[in-house]
C-alpha cells in the first residue's frame, strides 16, 4: 500500500480518468476533524463515541461470539501458503528471482504461519489491521526479505481525506506520514467513505451489549423469583412475635430444609408454574441475540446453534464454506501485496512479483487433471511443478522410468476406451468369471 498503487499499475505522464473528480470538489466538513486533519471512522456507532477498537475487541469476550471468531478463522488459518509466478508472466530471470526471494521468505516464517493468518483475519473483524514490516538481507537469495510482519494497534493508525495514511507519535495528537516501506495495512472492504474498512464486528456490538444486559437481569431473576413464593397463613389470634419468628424458621428451611413449629399454620406455594415460564423469555431473549451474532460473523446460524434439518444444516455449512474460500482469496491478496513490495524494493517496478495461493485443495482434483494430460496428451510434468504444487522436495523422490500408461501400448482386447471397453470393465469380467467357475465347482 506504501509503493502507491494497485498491482500492475504503471507510471505515466499521461491524464487518467482518477483526475477528473479530484478530492478537493468533495464535501469532506461532515467528517473532517478539524484539528486533527484526518477522517474519523464513519461507522455509527464510532461516530456517537460509544466504543473504540478496544472495546470492539472485548465482544470476542462473549462465549458465543468467540466461538464464531474460531470457527471463521479456523478453516483459513489450517491452509498452507504456496508462492507461485504471477499469470501470464514472461518468466524472465528477474522474475524467477521474485519467486525464489518471496518462497524462501515464507519458508522462514516457519511455524508462524498460521498467526500471521489469523492476524490478517483480524482486518475483517476490525476492519483493517496494520502491520510492521521489518527488512533483512537474505544471503542465500541476494535480496532484501521481510521477517514475519507485525501487528500493530488499529488506534495507532488513521487516513486523511486523501486516502493517505497517517500515525499519531507518542505524546503528540498530530498525525505523520508513516514511513515508506514499513507499515502494510490489511482493510476489509475499504472505501472513499471509509477508507477504515467493513468491521464483521460492529454489528455484534448491540447483541452482544444486550445479552450481557440481559444477562444480569436474568441472574436477578432467577435469584429473586427462582425460589418459590411461599403463602404463610395463620390464626387470627397470632401475635405478630410469632407470626415474625415462624417466618424466620420457614427462611432457616429453605437453606437447612427442617422446621420446628407449634400451632395451626397453612403453607402453600404460589404461581409456580407461569413464574416458571417467564423464564422462557429471557431463553428466547438469548437465543435470537446469539442468532444476530451468527449471522453477522458466519452467515448462519444451523452451524452454531441447535435445530434444524439435514438439508437447513448441508446448507448452511455450504454458506460458511463459501465464506472460508472468500477469507483463503482475502489473505491471499495480502500477501500477493506484501510479494509486490518485496519485488518492488529490490527489482524495481518493472518486475511482475509472484502470487500467493491459499487455500488451494491439494489430491483428487489436480492428481486428476495432470493424470489426464499425461496419459491422454503425452505432457511430462517437470520438477519445478512437482515441487510447486505437491509440496515435495528434492530430496523426497528419487526419478524412475514413467509409467507406461498409454492406451496404445495395450492388447486389442477391447480394454480402450475408443474400442469400447476399460481396464475396469475388464477387471470386472474376470471377477465375474471367476465367481461362476467357483460355483460351478459347487454344484459338482
Amino acid at each position: 500500500e506504501q509503493i502507491g498503487g494497485r498491482r500492475g499499475r504503471k507510471t505515466s505522464t499521461a491524464p487518467m480518468e482518477q483526475d477528473l473528480f479530484t478530492r478537493s470538489r468533495m464535501d469532506w466538513s461532515e467528517y473532517l476533524s478539524e484539528f486533527l486533519q484526518v477522517l474519523p471512522d464513519p461507522d455509527e456507532i464510532w461516530r456517537k463515541g460509544l466504543i473504540g477498537y478496544s472495546d470492539l475487541y472485548a465482544l470476542t469476550r462473549d462465549s458465543h461470539a468467540s466461538s464464531c471468531v474460531d470457527q471463521r478463522k479456523s478453516q483459513p488459518m489450517s491452509r498452507m501458503i504456496r508462492v507461485q509466478p504471477a499469470p501470464g508472466s514472461d518468466g524472465g530471470a528477474m522474475s524467477e528471482k521474485a519467486l525464489l526471494a518471496c518462497t524462501k521468505m515464507v519458508q522462514d516464517w516457519g511455524q508462524g504461519k498460521p498467526n500471521m493468518i489469523s492476524n490478517i483475519m483480524e482486518a475483517k473483524l476490525m476492519g483493517m489491521q496494520p502491520f510492521e514490516l521489518n527488512w533483512i538481507w537474505d544471503s542465500t537469495v541476494g535480496a532484501n526479505v521481510m521477517r514475519m510482519p507485525t501487528d500493530l494497534l488499529q488506534e495507532w493508525f488513521a487516513y486523511t481525506p486523501d486516502g493517505e495514511l497517517r500515525t499519531f507519535k507518542r505524546g503528540s495528537a498530530t498525525p505523520v506520514p508513516v514511513p515508506p516501506f514499513k507499515v502494510s495495512m490489511a482493510r476489509h472492504q475499504p472505501m472513499t467513505r471509509n477508507p477504515y474498512g467493513r468491521k464483521l464486528l460492529s454489528p455484534c456490538y448491540w447483541p452482544v451489549t444486550f445479552k450481557r444486559g440481559g444477562m444480569r437481569f436474568f441472574a436477578e431473576y432467577a435469584e429473586r423469583f427462582g425460589m418459590p413464593t411461599v403463602h404463610v397463613q395463620a390464626p387470627a389470634n397470632t401475635s405478630q412475635g410469632s407470626l415474625t419468628s415462624f417466618v424466620n424458621k420457614l427462611m432457616g428451611m429453605m437453606r437447612k430444609g427442617i422446621i420446628a413449629t407449634k400451632g395451626e399454620y397453612a403453607v402453600s406455594n404460589l404461581d409456580m408454574d407461569s413464574k416458571y415460564q417467564t423464564t422462557h423469555l429471557y431463553d428466547s431473549f438469548m437465543d435470537a441475540m446469539d442468532k444476530e451474532t451468527s449471522k453477522a460473523l458466519l452467515g448462519q446460524t444451523l452451524t452454531t446453534d441447535e435445530g434444524g434439518s439435514r438439508a437447513q444444516g448441508d446448507i448452511h455449512k455450504q454458506i460458511l464454506e463459501t465464506l472460508w474460500k472468500g477469507d483463503d482469496q482475502f489473505t491471499a491478496s495480502y500477501l500477493t501485496d506484501l510479494f509486490d513490495l518485496v519485488t518492488y524494493v529490490n527489482w524495481g517496478p518493472d518486475v511482475r512479483g509472484p502470487v500467493a495461493v491459499v487455500g488451494e485443495q491439494l489430491g483428487l482434483d489436480r492428481l486428476e487433471r495432470d493424470k489426464v494430460l499425461r496419459d491422454f496428451h503425452g505432457i511430462e510434468f517437470t520438477d519445478e511443478y512437482l515441487f510447486r504444487h505437491y509440496d515435495l522436495g528434492k530430496a523426497d523422490y528419487n526419478r524412475v522410468d514413467p509409467l507406461k500408461a498409454s492406451y496404445k501400448d495395450l492388447p486389442e482386447s477391447g480394454t480402450s476406451p475408443k474400442a469400447g471397453g476399460s481396464r475396469k470393465s475388464e477387471a470386472a469380467k474376470t471377477k465375474g468369471e471367476a465367481r461362476d467357475n467357483h460355483r460351478n465347482r459347487g454344484e459338482s
